[in-house]
């Protein structure tokens, strides 16, 4: 989400604000746009990609920032277009899962956003054996942290498609889809 807190802070700026607060849940999954916050807050010639190169160069090592930079804008884009089709898609709710299990269809859009986590889920494994060893840990978790956003999609899409079978009454197909979607 980075370019759109860079759009929010300059909106802020324009408008006259000595300041801000701000929250969020999980740190670590917020670490690039945190990052650009804390130095655009005090720069405003600061941009999201040169915070971004600055980030994953100092971490990472210099060859592989442009690799993970465009990472970070495949997660971005995945983030837009949950925001646009569903805020609350994942929000961690007792019926997280549950409230997908109807014979709805399946939103084209689950399908995209799963392509564009493992786009950068591979971007992030690309650059892992051409990062400084120090910056393989950082890596190497959003690796896996994007791995899992696909696979969750990829669960919840069988989850609805359990719903689909339970309403047309195909109990074997229905066991299936939620055996796949507990795998």
């Amino acid at each position: 989400t980075t370019h759109s807190v860079a759009t929010l802070l300059d909106r802020l700026g324009r408008r006259g604000w000595a300041g801000y607060l701000t929250r969020y849940w999980m740190p670590a999954d917020l670490s690039a746009p945190a990052y650009f916050l804390s130095r655009a807050s005090f720069d405003p010639a600061v941009t999201p990609d040169g915070a971004y190169r600055d980030l994953f160069e100092t971490t990472c090592g210099g060859s592989v920032a442009d690799r993970v930079g465009r990472a970070f804008d495949l997660v971005e884009q995945a983030t837009e277009m949950i925001d646009r089709n569903d805020l609350g898609f994942s929000f961690p709710v007792p019926n997280v899962l549950m409230k997908h299990y109807t014979a709805a269809a399946v939103p084209g859009w689950w399908g995209q956003a799963r392509d564009l986590y493992r786009a950068a889920s591979q971007e992030m494994y690309r650059a892992i054996p051409r990062s400084a060893v120090s910056g393989r840990p950082f890596l190497r978790y959003y690796a896996k942290r994007l791995e899992f956003a696909a696979g969750y999609l990829d669960g919840v899409r069988e989850i609805r498609q359990a719903g689909q079978a339970k309403a047309a009454g195909q109990r074997s197909e229905q066991v299936a889809h939620l055996e796949a979607a507990v795998r």
